[in-house]
């Protein structure tokens, strides 16, 4: 009765495999879209435009730390597409954007972004 709990066990633990996450591109398309703030991308497809706040990962390049450079660097990212500067809030590592599609889908793949929140401002009357 041992044996069979024991060879049971290990074929559990066998079958299991490691603890390390599978990259492919269907979990990469995941991770790209938990970036973005559940329903965004839906309601910039409706609207046209969102307004966000993007979060900058400090941590994408460590040997650059100045944070202006990173939201340039992000900046230089979204080139061609439909954004708008809204504000660049100062030394937070956060840039205000208004944003359509085709920029969130930018934002979402990008290594310097942690993530994407719509602005709960609004838009100016």
């Amino acid at each position: 009765m041992k044996t069979k709990a024991l060879i049971i066990m290990f074929i559990i633990i066998a079958c299991s495999g490691p603890n390390v996450p599978v990259h492919n591109a269907e979990t990469g398309a995941a991770q790209q879209r938990s970036k973005l703030e559940p329903g965004l991308l839906a309601k910039a497809q409706k609207e046209g435009t969102v307004l966000v706040i993007v979060e900058i990962n400090l941590d994408a390049r460590p040997d650059e730390r100045d944070r202006d450079k990173l939201k340039d660097q992000l900046l230089t990212q979204l080139a061609g597409t439909t954004h708008k500067v809204i504000r660049r809030l100062g030394d937070l590592p956060s840039i205000g954007l208004e944003v359509g599609p085709d920029a969130l889908a930018i934002l979402a793949g990008s290594e310097l972004v942690l993530k994407v929140t719509e602005s709960r401002f609004g838009r100016a009357a």
